[in-house]
């Protein structure tokens, strides 16, 4: 049996939602787009972010291949926590101030991130219970290996 690409079905044909995503991952990994914090509810603890297309290398790019890509919750959830992730110091600052943000954390639990469109920008949508997640995996991370940089 002959091996495909990820990016190619069984028929070879190239899968323009699998090509996107693929680009999209390169981009934030070798970019670092800079996410621009929208919107924080500090009542529910609700966050939204966004990027720019163009900072995702989408800017020219099909939005309908885009949307259709991100309908599945794993490309949601990979590329929104990618950003996160590697930004992960600016929504620290931006919640440490905040004197409810323990609660929030305990309020609910981050299960996917949700998207958004408009005007060139993708939304994403969480609970800052994941960034509490991640801010721990990090200083569990630091702890386990102080020396490692």
């Amino acid at each position: 049996m002959k091996m495909t690409n990820t990016t190619e079905d069984v028929l070879g044909r190239i899968d323009a939602a699998a090509l996107t995503f693929r680009n999209v991952v390169d981009c934030v990994i070798r970019c670092c787009p800079t996410p621009v914090i929208e919107k924080y509810d500090t009542m529910r603890g609700d966050m939204t972010f966004s990027v720019s297309l163009s900072e995702l290398g989408q800017a020219g790019g099909d939005v309908a291949t885009l949307k259709r890509m991100f309908r599945s919750r794993f490309h949601a959830d990979v590329i929104a926590e990618l950003i996160l992730r590697r930004n992960v110091h600016q929504f620290l600052d931006h919640v440490a101030e905040d004197s409810l943000y323990e609660f929030e954390v305990r309020l609910a639990a981050h299960e996917h991130f949700g998207v958004g469109f408009d005007e060139g920008r993708l939304f994403f949508f969480f609970h800052v219970s994941k960034l509490s997640e991640v801010a721990n995996e990090q200083i569990h991370q630091e702890l386990k290996w102080p020396n490692r940089k």
